[in-house]
């Protein structure tokens, strides 16, 4: 029966074969005339077509007619090449058969052509290639490669085509999309109906089918596995056109679908699904016609700068803090989304249906939850077609017996999911028991972060917990962020649920133990969930999400206090990250006012973990050792305020004089005794509370080997935080700091920390920690050797630190790729520190600027202890903790504004 279905289906349409026009394209119709130079006709012929697609596009005509339009134009310019190339022939060899046929084959084919899209073209001849066949492919061809047209061609006999079928699923696929244009009907009907039977075949079909599947997983593997990518493929990528492509040739192949709406008809789109597929197909194809007028070719990557573009040209507005451009990307990655969650289901359900699986669910399926699911093949199946209808409380049931049995959920359970998530309304929502199983969702970190995922797959998250509709598909444009704020909330949770599982025993032991100390794993799960929640309504995410999320947790069921603690993670989580890599740790000021506001261990548990979390969630290079150093910091030195007391000055005097003995201790006869009392009694207090008791005794002994009175450089690998430090001891000149901040930066070196220490005689000690340009531990030996002979010649006199950052300038072409231009920005804070005046500066990034900003702020009488270095992609984001030549803050409004003004000269280069 099959076999007859598929074999009628191709015989029909090998009988019909007449070039047909629809009414709707007909009257847009450019005639095509070929003058004395068919290659200046045809040129001539298709601008004019690409000038008037893109006048419509403009005027907002549908972008399934345009590209229906298109493949019209170009179907006029090849069959007006064709008619010439055969009519001259003919002229020539009067009585020469002529039975070539010419096919349109992939997207021009399916008549789904965008502005610059390949040209694909099949010219099949009955047996072997004759003096026709060859005159009519040149004639045609080179024509269109004259005019620069992107052609894939293949001249094949009906024996070859078939055999192609059998072996080349590539090839074979293509032949699917096969539209007649021109040429011998005959030989035309004959390959249509060899491609009948070659589907007619049950085997050969599923075969096809598998691996079309197959070939749609590893494309995926290869353009990045997910839909959220910085830069999508419109094509390739997840979610792509190829990917509703794929579900089309599947449903061709395997039912005889020559339509969208076949898939209706059959069951396996519901009427929601089909219009959101449509939506999304016409999304990208306008999306693609775009980009294909704005490179002037064949493209169908979404870069940066064009998403800027394209956003202004299709209507999207800044509003509210939300930028357009982040607008625009949530409008395609929700369509992106769509693509995928439908195409793969409707795949899954064309491979196998629905009740011949529910056939082999009941006939195998051993044991049963319940009365509604099952286990089969380490899998939940539902038992019956109306699991969810009969009991709307198994679309959160389901999910707990994923949880609790660490299984994942068959096609036909999440086909069904899909189906029932409508049954979530307002009154749902209200009902204890739905409430009651939220609150056992998150109970549980354990398979948390996996069961997030699932619900959001089907749409059931949203729907549960509204505030976090606010943020589906939300994007952030920039260049570190790879996922939408929905993705990264929900890897967030994932990250807390792979530290407990095991995953992470080794990497991060302290966060493990911390975890396990957590008596509400339940308050900090929600915490890290909704952390980002308030980014749906612009700025002051922290603040409005707090809000949001304390709501949210009343309507599940929490009391007050428990609903106070889940606002304080979100309002609080910007805190620590801030805090560890933007302050001095040894500011004891700092830590105190942290350890007041955290009020007890396990708010400040809770919001270390849910920070570590937060940062592993951005992306897979934003978590660095160096930034697990700073937050494990900040974490132990609050945790001792808070289990010992208020950190006073006299405390601080005391642990002070405590290094000072361990250091003694520690380095026994190794240092001469007046080296160390020089060098401990001239150091200032802050020193002492910034670096360990190994540090300082590691730093005395490289100062004795050189002597007190000489220079010291030394350079030595931290591995376990995958950075180097630079270890510089010298008479403190004006400017010292900034020059070597500047030979760093010419020797293409990261500046992550700077600290300067200034001794009662005089002498500074600073410490530079850094990494290459990748963001990788320096190791070459030749490059310390160059980066020390540096700082010697400048310190010496035998070079100025300008002419060196002159002399190495990196090419325009070795410039950081950036998202975008950000302003600059100065923030000036007189309340942190208690002894700092704190310049925070955000600026584009370019070689040198760190010395130059440490230049214009010694210039201007400040002298700079400690420095926070973090340059992200898209700016550097600095920190100076400064003070006046009186050892003073900078506390009068006229010298802070003259600070601002000068800063802003010298980054913009006024």
């Amino acid at each position: 029966m099959l076999f007859k279905r598929k074999f009628a289906a191709f015989k029909k349409e090998a009988i019909h074969l007449l070039h047909e026009v629809s009414e709707d394209l007909s009257v847009y119709r450019i005639p095509f005339k070929i003058g004395e130079s068919a290659v200046e006709s045809a040129r001539e012929y298709r601008e004019h077509c690409q000038e008037t697609l893109r006048k419509m596009e403009l005027e907002a005509y549908s972008s399934d007619f345009l590209v229906r339009l298109a493949s019209l134009y170009m179907d006029d310019l090849i069959l007006t090449l064709f008619e010439r190339a055969d009519w001259l022939f003919q002229e020539t060899h009067p009585k020469h058969p002529r039975k070539c046929a010419l096919f349109a084959l992939g997207g021009y084919g399916r008549s789904e052509m965008n502005l610059h899209s390949d040209v694909d073209l099949l010219f099949v001849y009955p047996d072997a290639p004759d003096e026709y066949v060859n005159y009519l492919t040149d004639a045609i061809l080179y024509v269109l490669w004259d005019i620069k047209l992107e052609v894939g061609s293949a001249t094949r006999s009906l024996k070859d085509c078939q055999k192609i079928m059998r072996g080349d699923v590539v090839t074979f696929t293509s032949y699917l999309d096969q539209r007649y244009l021109a040429g011998n009907q005959e030989t035309a009907q004959k390959l249509i109906l060899l491609l009948g039977e070659e589907l007619a075949s049950k085997n050969n079909t599923r075969i096809f089918a598998e691996a079309k599947r197959k070939e749609m997983l590893e494309r995926h593997q290869k353009y990045g596995a997910s839909v959220y990518i910085l830069e999508p493929n419109l094509k390739e990528g997840e979610g792509g056109l190829r990917d509703y492509q794929t579900l089309l040739w599947i449903g061709l192949a395997l039912s005889s679908f020559r339509h969208l709406e076949d898939f209706v008809m059959a069951g396996i789109l519901t009427e929601g699904s089909f219009n959101e597929l449509i939506s999304a197909r016409n999304f990208l194809w306008r999306l693609r016609n775009a980009i294909h007028f704005r490179v002037q070719k064949k493209s169908d990557q979404l870069t940066f700068p064009l998403q800027e573009q394209i956003a202004r040209e299709f209507g999207f507005e800044e509003s509210g803090g939300v930028l357009a451009v982040e607008k625009f990307m949530q409008c395609y990655y929700h369509h992106a989304a769509n693509i995928k969650r439908i195409t793969s289901l409707a795949i899954s359900l064309l491979i196998q249906a629905p009740e011949k699986r529910l056939k082999i669910i009941q006939k195998k399926s051993t044991e049963h939850f319940d009365e509604y699911f099952g286990r089969l093949e380490g899998r939940i199946v539902p038992l019956k077609q109306d699991v969810f209808e009969k009991n709307p409380l198994n679309l959160l049931n389901v999910f707990l017996i994923a949880q609790r049995e660490n299984l994942a959920l068959d096609e036909e359970c999440l086909r069904l999911l899909t189906l029932n998530v409508t049954l979530v309304d307002e009154e749902y929502l209200k009902k204890a028991e739905v409430q009651e199983r939220i609150r056992e969702l998150f109970g549980h970190i354990r398979g948390l972060g996996r069961i997030l995922t699932l619900m959001h797959d089907v749409r059931l998250l949203d729907r549960l917990i509204p505030e976090f509709g606010e943020v589906l598909y939300r994007v952030q444009h920039d260049v570190y962020h790879i996922y939408t704020v929905d993705t990264h909330s929900i890897v967030a949770v994932y990250e807390l649920t792979k530290l407990l599982e095991g995953a992470y025993d080794e990497e991060f032991p302290l966060f493990k133990d911390v975890l396990l100390q957590t008596p509400r794993p339940d308050l900090l799960a929600l915490g890290t969930f909704f952390h980002d929640v308030g980014k749906g309504r612009g700025k002051n995410h922290s603040i409005v999400g707090a809000e949001m999320a304390h709501r949210a947790a009343q309507r599940m069921g929490y009391d007050d206090k428990e609903c106070e603690t889940v606002e304080f993670l979100v309002k609080s989580h910007l805190l620590m990250p801030h805090l560890s890599q933007r302050r001095d740790l040894g500011d004891s000021n700092l830590i105190i006012q942290f350890a007041r506001s955290m009020q007890h261990m396990d708010n400040l548990n809770m919001l270390f973990l849910l920070t570590w979390a937060d940062i592993r969630a951005v992306g897979p290079e934003v978590w660095t050792p160096w930034k697990g150093s700073l937050l494990t910091q900040l974490y132990q030195r609050t945790k001792q305020v808070l289990e010992s007391g208020n950190f006073t000055k006299e405390r601080a005097e005391k642990m002070m004089l405590e290094v000072r003995d361990e250091v003694v201790a520690a380095l026994g006869n190794h240092v001469d005794s007046s080296v160390k009392r020089d060098f401990l009694d001239q150091m200032p207090i802050k020193y002492f509370l910034a670096h360990s008791p190994a540090e300082i005794a590691s730093h005395l002994k490289q100062i004795e080997e050189v002597g007190l009175g000489h220079i010291l450089i030394q350079i030595t690998e931290l591995k376990d935080e995958n950075m180097n430090e630079l270890l510089l001891h010298a008479s403190s000149t004006p400017g010292l700091l900034a020059k070597t901040t500047g030979v760093l930066a010419v020797n293409n070196l990261n500046i992550l920390e700077a600290k300067q220490y200034i001794s009662k005689n005089g002498w500074a000690l600073i410490s530079l920690r850094f990494t290459d340009i990748q963001g990788q531990m320096l190791s070459e030996h030749r490059r310390w050797d160059l980066l020390k002979k540096d700082l010697l010649d400048i310190f010496e006199g035998r070079l100025r630190i300008s002419d060196l950052i002159e002399q190495r300038k990196r090419p325009s072409w070795l410039t950081k790729k950036v998202a975008r231009n950000l302003p600059t920005r100065i923030e000036i804070d007189n309340d942190v520190s208690a002894y700092y005046t704190i310049i925070e500066i955000y600026a584009n990034d370019r070689v040198g600027i760190l010395y130059q900003i440490l230049t214009a702020l010694s210039s201007l009488g400040l002298y700079v202890d400690v420095s926070k270095i973090s340059t992200k992609v898209d700016q550097v984001a600095d920190v100076f903790y400064v003070k006046d030549i009186f050892g003073q803050k900078i506390m009068e409004s006229e010298k802070l504004k003259r600070i601002k003004m000068e800063l802003l000269k010298v980054i913009e280069g006024d």
